[in-house]
């Protein structure tokens, strides 16, 4: 039976860049879905592998559609939609049955519970908890609890579709902002977490192999948006990684997932879990590319040759995010160890913008297109304020 990948763009655009290079190197088959010309896909080299389009708003009648032209177009018996964005995937696990009946389309990812699982931030710190995972303490006054302090939302939708996002609170003024901006029944409350930030980004097979590799984090869009500045790291709590393992294995869960955790005076707690594609995908490629090569090739049930398989030293960079952040007057979030491990990736040439090569080279130029002042940028790199409590500068 031939299979294909078919990617919808719009939604992650740096990690379906990324996905779309591992396919190209791996030799995997695929397609992408565009949403429309202003679509980032559209100004790179993978345009060419654009088999249909689609329009901004996501609808199961539009969607089955467009997917049966692209099997078609691909000339393939099925194809397999690879999990780019958390509204995407919540909607295809909504519409499964209809996929997969009417356009023969399997989604890599488990059952809806077990996603949610995962996913819904309030459900997987419960899990974590009954298996001797830390995480952050809850607040159950926040009206009176001192700042630094964090909102998550319960689910990562509402009944109504609306996509929820965490709150961070650094001052009293923000959280009384929050509180005519938002539903608060909506959120559950924890302490702040500063120190050091990690991504384990974990693989687990079909056939009970898994594959893991860690990401240290070092400076972010304020609100704890993308991350805009990586490196790969080692990881000292082998005990941990156990134990996520093992949630893993009581869930029967199998595909990608991220983990976030921070490390604090001695103690590691997980911050969140994407079981998705995640934006700095390209990091992974670069670091290891038999990592992804291998899931993909898992998904698709086929293995994937001549995948290079010697871990490199690379870090990983969003320019156009810094210059986002920089246009809509905000400050970059350094996190613990960013300013001076990026100066160290500029002295050894190790930095590696997502968008700065050849085959992105029009969608990077897209992504700095607005003007900055060499002042502000000067004070966003290594001299603006922190945004962020103290005790991580």
């Amino acid at each position: 039976m031939r299979k294909a990948f078919v990617v919808i763009s719009g939604f992650n655009d740096r990690a379906v860049l990324a996905v779309c290079r591992a396919l190209t190197r791996s030799k995997l088959p695929f397609g992408v879905i565009s949403r429309g010309r202003t679509d980032m896909i559209e100004s790179t080299a993978y345009a060419v592998r654009i088999c249909a389009r689609m329009s901004r708003i996501l609808e199961i009648e539009e969607l089955t559609a467009v997917l049966r032209m692209a099997r078609k177009r691909l000339a393939v018996d099925r194809l397999v939609l690879l999990p780019s964005a958390e509204y995407l995937n919540r909607f295809a696990l909504h519409h499964r049955d209809i996929l997969a009946r009417e356009c023969a389309c399997d989604l890599p990812l488990p059952d809806s519970d077990v996603y949610r699982s995962l996913s819904d931030k309030l459900r997987f710190s419960g899990l974590c908890n009954t298996h001797g995972i830390d995480t952050p303490p809850r607040l159950e006054d926040p009206d009176h609890a001192c700042v630094p302090f964090v909102a998550k939302p319960r689910c990562e939708l509402t009944k109504d579709g609306r996509s929820l996002k965490p709150r961070l609170f650094f001052t009293r003024a923000d959280y009384e902002r929050f509180l005519t901006e938002f539903d608060k029944s909506e959120y559950y409350f924890q302490e702040y977490i500063g120190g050091k930030s990690y991504y384990l980004l974990f693989s687990i097979l079909s056939d009970g192999r898994h594959q893991i590799l860690i990401q240290r984090n070092g400076a972010q869009q304020p609100g704890g948006r993308s991350i805009l500045f990586a490196w790969p790291s080692d990881f000292e709590r082998q005990d941990l990684v156990t134990r996520y393992l093992r949630l893993f294995k009581t869930l029967g869960f199998q595909g990608l997932v991220m983990i976030e955790v921070k490390q604090q005076d001695g103690c590691c707690y997980m911050i969140e879990a994407n079981p998705r594609l995640w934006g700095p995908l390209q990091l992974t490629l670069d670091v290891d590319p038999a990592f992804l090569c291998t899931c993909l090739g898992d998904f698709l049930g086929q293995k994937c040759n001549d995948v290079p398989v010697a871990i490199r030293r690379r870090s990983y960079v969003w320019t156009g995010g810094i210059v986002e952040t920089l246009r809509n007057g905000e400050n970059i979030f350094w996190l613990q160890g960013g300013r001076l491990q990026m100066l160290i990736e500029l002295l050894t040439c190790r930095l590696r913008d997502v968008y700065l090569r050849r085959d992105s080279l029009r969608a990077f130029l897209r992504s700095v297109r607005a003007s900055s002042t060499d002042a502000n940028v000067h004070q966003l790199w290594f001299y603006g304020r922190h945004n962020k409590p103290r005790s991580e500068s």
